[in-house]
């Protein structure tokens, strides 16, 4: 399969909560993908150019001036599987990725009240740009399947957010900024049917990610998520489903400047679906229940870690309705 298409977009930005200027930003691009398919091995290969227009008013509330900025930035990959034993295949992709900075990256500079923080941009940014290669398995082998993935990734400019020791209005600043980073890691998930028991179909889950990321002369990159591990148990009888599952991110203590470090929780789950017509499974009902421990837990990606933690125990009955 292949094919070519024309992208646009046009979007205007109103900065009502004074944390941007009035802002409008326009995209343009094209991209392919191209896949060859012979015998056991599969290739693809693909590239995207965009074309990016970044406009902001002058705001003299926030201070600051009229600008605008335009950027080309394109994009590669080229990938490979090879089917080594029937259900599983092995893979490697290479790629090059760009993209433009967005308007807040760029010309935020102020409060922003959904993160509670004083943001701000950096209008000299460039676009961020990395090389990445990615190797994967995946498979089935009778009940069970099977799928991982190791990467790594350069960037020679990578935009983040990083927190500084100061306050403006009450509220911590975080300031936008750039440099070389390395980003390694790993994902993989384990499914298995594990036959029946009691008259329910029993099947299982298991699933990981970490990520390790460093900006040079900086440090580790702010707001990564630590390990994590999630275990699954789903059963299936007629016209209910249900599933028990169990999280644990562990601490998270490899953290940015000035950034506090998260501990680490385990948080348990469990859902209870009922199909009440089984002519008709659009219609469902669901009893859930999260954080069945209430445990304090807090998420090291969110800028509200310090002082907002996780949900704590919350039982829930909804009706869905799918058409």
């Amino acid at each position: 399969t292949s094919g070519v298409q024309y992208l646009k977009r046009n979007a205007k930005i109103r900065g009502e909560e004074k944390f941007l200027p009035d802002s409008e930003q326009r995209q343009a691009g094209l991209f392919t993908l191209q896949t060859l398919v012979s015998g056991p091995f599969r290739a693809e290969a693909g590239g995207r150019v965009e074309f990016s227009e970044l406009t902001a008013e002058d705001d003299a509330q926030l201070g600051t001036a009229a600008r605008s900025r335009k950027f080309t930035t394109w994009s590669a990959s080229l990938g490979g599987q090879y089917e080594f034993s029937p259900g599983w295949r092995a893979g490697l992709t290479l790629s090059r990725s760009s993209r433009a900075p967005s308007i807040d990256e760029l010309f935020s500079n102020g409060p922003h009240g959904a993160s509670q923080s004083f943001e701000i941009g950096d209008p000299n940014l460039d676009p961020e740009t990395s090389l990445g290669i990615e190797a994967s398995l995946r498979g089935t082998r009778g009940p069970i399947r099977f799928g991982g993935s190791l990467y790594y990734s350069r960037f020679s400019n990578f935009i983040f957010q990083s927190p500084v020791s100061q306050f403006v209005e009450d509220l911590p600043v975080f300031q936008f900024r750039s440099g070389k980073a390395d980003f390694y890691g790993f994902e993989g998930e384990l499914e298995a049917r594990l036959g029946q028991a009691l008259g329910i179909n029993w099947s299982g889950k298991v699933q990981a990610d970490a990520v390790r990321a460093t900006v040079k002369n900086y440090g580790p990159v702010p707001f990564l998520p630590p390990l994590r591990v999630l275990a699954a148990l789903s059963g299936e009888r007629g016209q209910f489903d249900g599933r028990l599952e169990v999280e644990r991110a562990f601490a998270h203590n490899r953290t940015a400047p000035i950034e506090t470090g998260t501990p680490g929780y385990t948080m348990v789950n469990a859902s209870l679906d009922w199909h009440p017509f089984a002519a008709n499974p659009e219609l469902s009902l669901s009893l859930a229940a999260n954080n069945i421990f209430d445990v304090e837990a807090r998420r090291s990606t969110s800028q509200l870690k310090d002082f907002a933690p996780l949900a704590g125990r919350d039982i829930r009955l909804t009706a869905r309705l799918d058409f």
